[in-house]
């Protein structure tokens, strides 16, 4: 970036950032994304240091720069595919969903064992249950949860959409679930 556009970018952001910071927290990152609002002002000004002289001038110049910050954090905050996203949302909503994050960046499954075998009333309710299903949720329940096979490769054996593929393996361990509700 030149000198004369930095320094007019300078000037707005500083003249600007109190504005914005409120502006995101009152109006995009409310709720339960209030606590991104800093690293999501950040985000967004340190991308328009990045930007082409061009463009930089050409916001300033038509005085849009203000709708392009603020469009800019409301689609970065709901994204999933977003720089924001990947470098501060990503990792702390894994660390909820039940995946750790190691030191050097990389999730792992955690790993949960079980302390006592469950009853034998319960294993054969559950037998029974899988051979009690269609064939074809019996066929797709046995492949991803007995063989182990990844939903991407039932996917493309069966060629059948992922959404349907996921929502037949619910109904299979639903139906499960059902059978051997009374089971000790």
């Amino acid at each position: 970036m030149n000198t004369e556009t930095k320094k007019r970018l300078d000037k707005w952001v500083s003249t600007n950032y109190q504005w914005y910071l409120g502006e995101v927290k009152k109006n995009i990152a409310k709720g339960m994304m209030a606590e991104y609002a800093d690293d999501l002002v950040h985000t967004i000004i340190f991308d328009l240091y990045r930007m082409k002289d061009e463009k930089m001038d050409q916001l300033l110049d038509d005085g849009k720069l203000r709708g392009y910050v603020l469009r800019g954090a409301a689609l970065q905050i709901k994204s999933s595919t977003s720089p924001f996203y990947s470098k501060f949302r990503k990792y702390k909503m894994s660390a909820r969903s039940g995946i750790v994050d190691s030191n050097n960046g990389n999730t792992y499954d955690q790993e949960y064992t079980m302390d006592v075998d469950p009853p034998e009333e319960l294993m054969d309710c559950f037998e029974r249950a899988q051979e009690q299903l269609h064939w074809y949720l019996k066929t797709i329940f046995n492949q991803k949860f007995k063989e182990g096979k990844t939903l991407q490769e039932i996917y493309e054996y069966y060629n059948i959409t992922k959404r349907h593929l996921v929502r037949d393996l619910n109904q299979a361990i639903n139906e499960i679930r059902d059978i051997c509700k009374d089971a000790q």
